[in-house]
């Protein structure tokens, strides 16, 4: 987030929660690089379901681990269109 809306964002929570937030945002990377990698000459629902949902999970995992209200709220809708989106241009849906 560029700017902190006063009274919705709390910082981490928990003790650790930065080396958490990293480990678990660059395992996540790792994973979409790797999605990409295999999918990248071949369409389907694969590519489109795990380079859809591996982002929005990046986004939701940040967002509560930081207690981020509006990160929350936006990767949550974030998550439901981009899913949608990409699972209707794969003809899965």
């Amino acid at each position: 987030m560029i700017f902190n809306i006063p009274y919705t964002y709390f910082n981490f929570w928990f003790d650790y929660a930065l080396t958490v937030y990293l480990t678990v945002n660059g395992c996540l990377c790792l994973a979409y690089i790797i999605f990409w990698l295999v999918c990248r000459n071949g369409g389907g629902k694969l590519k489109a379901l795990s380079l859809s949902v591996v982002p929005s999970c990046i986004f939701l995992f940040s967002g509560i681990v930081s207690a981020n209200i509006p990160l929350v709220v936006f990767s949550v809708m974030f998550a439901v269109f981009h899913i949608f989106l990409s699972c209707k241009n794969s003809d899965f849906l």
